[in-house]
């Protein structure tokens, strides 16, 4: 899917009305996504700002090669939490899993 169409005004609807709800965990998931232009780009840190100023946190996952560059070029991987697969980004919505107490065998 080629994001930087029509669809960015779609994204940004859909994004501005689950914050302005107080959605506190937002997924992107971005597997499908093939080119991403500067307007969804613009769309994705308006939308983190908005976040982190209400408390809230986003996450994208599944970013291909290119889109991984694009956020590592612009530094913006230093602010956006990415992760490799959708497991992988609930997962850390969880948090780290706390250690769990084992008892010898006997």
């Amino acid at each position: 899917m080629y994001l930087g169409g029509p669809e960015t005004d779609e994204l940004e609807q859909k994004l501005d009305e689950l914050i302005q709800g107080g959605t506190p965990k937002l997924l992107l998931n971005l597997g499908e996504t093939s080119y991403l232009s500067s307007a969804p780009l613009a769309v994705l840190i308006k939308s983190l700002n908005a976040c982190e100023a209400k408390g809230l946190k986003i996450k994208l996952c599944n970013l291909d090669k290119k889109m991984n560059l694009v956020l590592v070029i612009t530094r913006l991987v230093m602010r956006f939490d990415t992760y490799e697969t959708e497991e992988q980004a609930l997962q850390a919505f969880k948090g780290p899993q706390p250690a769990r107490a084992t008892t010898p065998a006997a």
